[in-house]
């Protein structure tokens, strides 16, 4: 596994009731889920751009 990073985050709780059930639902632990989560964000373009459609390649 690659050097891992702590961190701390404040989260509303109704936030972390959903991700505690989506983590469930995968059978993964909440940090698990967490990374997940954002590995798939940082995945997407920023700044609102979006990838360009096919024929627009």
């Amino acid at each position: 596994m690659n050097e891992s990073e702590k961190i701390s985050a404040v989260i509303p709780a109704d936030l972390l009731e959903r991700l505690v059930v989506r983590a469930r639902e995968a059978d993964r632990s909440v940090s698990a889920e967490v990374r997940q989560a954002i590995r798939a964000y940082v995945a997407q373009p920023a700044n609102g751009e979006r990838e360009p459609k096919e024929k627009e390649r």
